[in-house]
Protein backbone atom coordinates (compact mmCIF):
# COMPACT_ATOMS: atom_id res chain seq x y z
CA UNK A 1 0.00 0.00 0.00
CA UNK A 2 1.25 3.50 -1.22
CA UNK A 3 1.67 6.21 1.98
CA UNK A 4 0.01 9.33 0.64
CA UNK A 5 0.19 13.02 2.74
CA UNK A 6 -2.80 14.67 3.71
CA UNK A 7 -3.12 18.39 4.71
CA UNK A 8 -3.23 18.33 8.42
CA UNK A 9 -2.02 21.91 9.38
CA UNK A 10 -3.25 23.07 12.11
CA UNK A 11 -4.28 26.99 12.50
CA UNK A 12 -1.68 27.97 15.19
CA UNK A 13 1.41 30.20 15.67
CA UNK A 14 3.62 27.22 13.47
CA UNK A 15 1.65 28.32 10.52
CA UNK A 16 4.06 31.13 9.95
CA UNK A 17 6.62 28.46 9.44
CA UNK A 18 4.99 27.40 6.33
CA UNK A 19 2.16 30.30 5.11
CA UNK A 20 1.87 28.58 1.56
CA UNK A 21 2.22 24.83 1.93
CA UNK A 22 0.25 22.05 0.08
CA UNK A 23 1.98 18.84 0.03
CA UNK A 24 2.90 17.38 -3.20
CA UNK A 25 0.47 14.51 -4.53
CA UNK A 26 3.60 12.24 -6.50
CA UNK A 27 3.22 8.49 -4.92
CA UNK A 28 6.50 6.61 -5.74
CA UNK A 29 7.57 4.66 -3.42
CA UNK A 30 11.91 3.91 -3.19
CA UNK A 31 13.81 2.18 -1.48
CA UNK A 32 17.48 2.63 -0.72
CA UNK A 33 20.03 1.06 2.33
CA UNK A 34 22.53 4.07 2.98
CA UNK A 35 21.72 7.38 4.61
CA UNK A 36 21.08 10.42 1.87
CA UNK A 37 21.48 13.93 2.08
CA UNK A 38 18.32 15.41 0.79
CA UNK A 39 19.41 17.38 -2.32
CA UNK A 40 15.82 18.80 -3.36
CA UNK A 41 14.40 21.80 -1.23
CA UNK A 42 10.83 20.73 -2.26
CA UNK A 43 11.89 17.55 -0.30
CA UNK A 44 13.60 18.97 2.92
CA UNK A 45 9.93 21.59 3.54
CA UNK A 46 8.45 17.79 2.96
CA UNK A 47 10.04 16.90 5.77
CA UNK A 48 10.08 19.89 7.71
CA UNK A 49 5.86 19.78 7.54
CA UNK A 50 5.71 16.05 8.19
CA UNK A 51 7.87 16.88 11.42
CA UNK A 52 6.19 20.11 12.41
CA UNK A 53 2.42 18.56 11.81
CA UNK A 54 2.56 14.92 12.03
CA UNK A 55 4.47 13.90 15.22
CA UNK A 56 2.49 14.41 17.73
CA UNK A 57 2.54 16.90 20.08
CA UNK A 58 6.34 17.40 20.11
CA UNK A 59 6.27 18.29 16.38
CA UNK A 60 7.86 21.81 17.27
CA UNK A 61 10.33 20.07 19.30
CA UNK A 62 11.41 17.73 16.14
CA UNK A 63 10.97 20.38 13.50
CA UNK A 64 13.28 22.01 16.07
CA UNK A 65 16.18 19.59 15.76
CA UNK A 66 15.86 18.76 12.09
CA UNK A 67 15.98 22.77 11.40
CA UNK A 68 19.19 22.90 13.23
CA UNK A 69 21.00 19.73 11.86
CA UNK A 70 20.58 21.01 8.11
CA UNK A 71 21.72 24.45 9.10
CA UNK A 72 24.30 24.35 11.39
CA UNK A 73 25.62 20.67 10.47
CA UNK A 74 25.99 19.32 14.26
CA UNK A 75 26.02 15.51 14.49
CA UNK A 76 22.51 14.26 16.28
CA UNK A 77 24.15 13.59 19.29
CA UNK A 78 25.64 16.82 19.42
CA UNK A 79 22.45 18.28 19.10
CA UNK A 80 20.12 16.84 22.04
CA UNK A 81 23.01 17.48 24.53
CA UNK A 82 22.80 21.73 23.40
CA UNK A 83 21.68 23.23 26.50
CA UNK A 84 19.91 26.78 26.89
CA UNK A 85 23.68 28.53 28.05
CA UNK A 86 25.47 26.87 24.57
CA UNK A 87 23.41 28.81 22.46
CA UNK A 88 21.87 32.14 24.66
CA UNK A 89 23.89 34.58 27.04
CA UNK A 90 20.66 35.28 28.93
CA UNK A 91 16.64 35.70 28.39
CA UNK A 92 15.21 38.31 29.81
CA UNK A 93 11.19 37.85 31.07
CA UNK A 94 9.08 41.15 30.90
CA UNK A 95 6.06 41.63 29.48
CA UNK A 96 7.68 39.43 26.78
CA UNK A 97 10.58 36.95 26.25
CA UNK A 98 13.73 38.30 24.80
CA UNK A 99 16.10 35.76 24.30
CA UNK A 100 19.92 36.66 23.28
CA UNK A 101 21.59 34.51 21.10
CA UNK A 102 25.19 34.21 20.97
CA UNK A 103 26.90 35.27 18.14
CA UNK A 104 29.31 32.24 17.79
CA UNK A 105 28.46 29.12 19.80
CA UNK A 106 31.50 27.18 20.49
CA UNK A 107 30.77 23.23 21.92
CA UNK A 108 32.84 19.92 22.21
CA UNK A 109 32.23 17.03 19.94
CA UNK A 110 31.14 14.06 21.87
CA UNK A 111 32.08 11.61 19.56
CA UNK A 112 35.48 13.41 18.18
CA UNK A 113 36.52 15.41 21.40
CA UNK A 114 37.53 18.40 19.05
CA UNK A 115 35.96 21.84 19.41
CA UNK A 116 33.09 22.35 16.94
CA UNK A 117 32.35 26.49 16.03
CA UNK A 118 28.79 27.65 14.16
CA UNK A 119 26.78 30.32 13.86
CA UNK A 120 23.24 30.32 14.28
CA UNK A 121 21.36 31.65 11.04
CA UNK A 122 18.48 34.19 11.02
CA UNK A 123 15.74 31.48 10.28
CA UNK A 124 16.90 28.96 12.89
CA UNK A 125 16.73 31.90 15.59
CA UNK A 126 13.54 31.84 14.62
CA UNK A 127 12.41 28.44 14.74
CA UNK A 128 14.74 28.64 18.29
CA UNK A 129 12.63 31.17 19.62
CA UNK A 130 9.39 29.99 18.77
CA UNK A 131 10.21 26.77 20.63
CA UNK A 132 11.88 27.73 23.23
CA UNK A 133 8.64 30.23 24.44
CA UNK A 134 6.32 27.69 23.37
CA UNK A 135 8.25 24.79 25.75
CA UNK A 136 10.46 26.67 28.61
CA UNK A 137 8.46 28.71 31.22
CA UNK A 138 11.30 28.96 33.80
CA UNK A 139 14.27 31.09 32.69
CA UNK A 140 16.00 31.66 35.91
CA UNK A 141 18.78 29.52 34.68
CA UNK A 142 20.41 28.53 31.76
CA UNK A 143 21.74 25.42 32.74
CA UNK A 144 18.54 23.26 30.76
CA UNK A 145 18.64 20.92 28.14
CA UNK A 146 17.55 22.42 24.80
CA UNK A 147 15.89 19.14 24.09
CA UNK A 148 14.80 17.89 27.45
CA UNK A 149 13.80 13.98 28.29
CA UNK A 150 9.99 13.61 28.28
CA UNK A 151 11.27 10.57 30.94
CA UNK A 152 13.67 9.37 33.23
CA UNK A 153 16.18 7.29 31.63
CA UNK A 154 16.79 3.98 33.30
CA UNK A 155 19.93 2.81 34.76
CA UNK A 156 21.55 6.19 35.01
CA UNK A 157 23.85 6.13 37.02
CA UNK A 158 26.97 7.69 36.85
CA UNK A 159 29.07 4.71 38.01
CA UNK A 160 28.30 0.65 37.70
CA UNK A 161 29.69 -1.74 39.80
CA UNK A 162 30.40 -5.34 38.82
CA UNK A 163 28.05 -8.02 41.05
CA UNK A 164 30.41 -10.47 41.09
CA UNK A 165 33.76 -8.22 41.36
CA UNK A 166 32.26 -5.54 42.98
CA UNK A 167 34.75 -3.40 40.46
CA UNK A 168 33.47 0.05 39.71
CA UNK A 169 33.76 1.34 36.15
CA UNK A 170 32.55 4.50 34.71
CA UNK A 171 29.13 4.34 32.59
CA UNK A 172 29.58 5.89 29.85
CA UNK A 173 26.14 6.21 28.78
CA UNK A 174 25.37 8.54 31.97
CA UNK A 175 23.39 11.48 31.19
CA UNK A 176 23.89 14.18 33.69
CA UNK A 177 21.33 15.59 34.65
CA UNK A 178 20.55 19.78 34.06
CA UNK A 179 19.70 22.19 37.00
CA UNK A 180 16.36 21.38 36.88
CA UNK A 181 16.78 17.57 37.26
CA UNK A 182 16.33 16.50 34.11
CA UNK A 183 18.35 14.68 31.33
CA UNK A 184 18.67 15.05 27.54
CA UNK A 185 16.34 13.53 24.95
CA UNK A 186 18.35 10.57 23.21
CA UNK A 187 19.99 10.66 20.07
CA UNK A 188 17.75 6.95 19.25
CA UNK A 189 14.31 8.79 19.84
CA UNK A 190 14.74 11.18 17.27
CA UNK A 191 16.06 8.76 14.94
CA UNK A 192 12.97 6.35 15.65
CA UNK A 193 10.98 9.67 14.48
CA UNK A 194 12.48 9.98 11.41
CA UNK A 195 12.67 6.16 9.80
CA UNK A 196 9.63 4.58 11.68
CA UNK A 197 7.37 7.63 11.30
CA UNK A 198 8.31 10.32 8.88
CA UNK A 199 10.03 7.52 6.72
CA UNK A 200 7.49 5.25 6.47
CA UNK A 201 4.80 8.48 5.38
CA UNK A 202 6.90 10.11 2.71
CA UNK A 203 8.37 7.08 1.24
CA UNK A 204 6.21 7.15 -2.10
CA UNK A 205 6.41 11.75 -1.30
CA UNK A 206 10.28 12.44 -2.47
CA UNK A 207 11.25 13.71 -5.38
CA UNK A 208 14.75 10.61 -5.72
CA UNK A 209 14.96 8.05 -3.62
CA UNK A 210 15.86 9.08 -0.47
CA UNK A 211 16.71 6.88 3.24
CA UNK A 212 16.08 9.23 6.41
CA UNK A 213 18.25 8.36 9.49
CA UNK A 214 19.76 10.92 12.42
CA UNK A 215 22.60 11.53 9.95
CA UNK A 216 20.57 12.66 7.34
CA UNK A 217 20.47 16.53 8.62
CA UNK A 218 24.14 17.07 8.84
CA UNK A 219 24.58 15.32 5.02
CA UNK A 220 22.20 17.57 3.91
CA UNK A 221 24.22 20.48 5.57
CA UNK A 222 27.18 19.00 3.92
CA UNK A 223 25.93 18.81 0.52
CA UNK A 224 23.80 22.16 0.53
CA UNK A 225 27.00 23.76 1.65
CA UNK A 226 29.24 22.19 -1.00
CA UNK A 227 26.79 22.28 -4.16
CA UNK A 228 26.64 26.57 -2.73
CA UNK A 229 30.08 27.17 -3.02
CA UNK A 230 30.54 25.26 -6.61
CA UNK A 231 28.20 27.33 -8.36
CA UNK A 232 29.37 30.42 -6.70
CA UNK A 233 32.92 29.41 -7.90
CA UNK A 234 31.37 28.58 -11.65
CA UNK A 235 29.32 31.75 -11.61
CA UNK A 236 33.01 33.97 -10.34
CA UNK A 237 35.38 31.83 -12.83
CA UNK A 238 33.11 30.74 -15.61
CA UNK A 239 34.05 27.50 -15.58
CA UNK A 240 33.54 24.87 -12.64
CA UNK A 241 35.23 21.41 -11.51
CA UNK A 242 32.28 19.34 -9.44
CA UNK A 243 35.32 18.13 -7.27
CA UNK A 244 36.12 22.00 -6.86
CA UNK A 245 38.87 21.45 -4.15
CA UNK A 246 38.38 24.84 -2.32
CA UNK A 247 35.05 23.84 -1.38
CA UNK A 248 36.04 19.90 -0.45
CA UNK A 249 38.84 21.78 1.82
CA UNK A 250 35.95 24.43 3.59
CA UNK A 251 33.79 21.78 4.36
CA UNK A 252 36.19 19.10 5.69
CA UNK A 253 37.12 21.79 8.15
CA UNK A 254 33.17 22.46 8.72
CA UNK A 255 32.62 18.72 9.61
CA UNK A 256 36.06 18.55 11.31
CA UNK A 257 36.98 15.36 9.20
CA UNK A 258 40.34 14.37 9.01
CA UNK A 259 40.83 13.84 5.04
CA UNK A 260 39.31 15.47 1.61
CA UNK A 261 38.52 11.68 0.62
CA UNK A 262 36.04 11.46 3.97
CA UNK A 263 34.28 14.47 3.23
CA UNK A 264 33.86 13.52 -0.23
CA UNK A 265 32.57 9.80 0.36
CA UNK A 266 30.18 11.45 2.98
CA UNK A 267 29.14 13.60 0.75
CA UNK A 268 27.44 10.94 -1.22
CA UNK A 269 28.83 12.58 -4.85
CA UNK A 270 31.07 9.30 -5.52
CA UNK A 271 28.05 6.59 -5.75
CA UNK A 272 25.80 9.44 -7.72
CA UNK A 273 29.07 9.62 -10.27
CA UNK A 274 29.09 5.92 -10.69
CA UNK A 275 25.47 5.52 -11.25
CA UNK A 276 25.91 8.38 -13.90
CA UNK A 277 27.26 6.02 -15.85
CA UNK A 278 23.68 4.47 -17.06
CA UNK A 279 22.25 7.59 -18.07
CA UNK A 280 24.31 7.15 -21.47
CA UNK A 281 22.27 5.85 -23.52
CA UNK A 282 21.64 1.91 -24.55
CA UNK A 283 24.47 0.62 -26.68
Amino acid sequence: MTNTVQNTTKQSNNTILFPNYTPPSRTRVYSNGTVDPIVNSSDIELVKHELLHNTGKYGLRNYCIFTMAINCGLRCGDLVRLKLSDICTNIECNTSVKINYKDIVTIKESKTKKLKVFKLRTGVKTVLTEYITTTFTNFTTLNQYLFPSQKAPLNNEKYLVNSITNEVTYNDKYIEPDSMGLTHMKRNSFGNILNNEVQQRLSGQFSVPINLNTHSGRKTFARHFYDSSVQQDRDSSGSGNPFEQNALTQLMVLLNHSSLTQTLKYLGIQRESVLSAYDMEAL
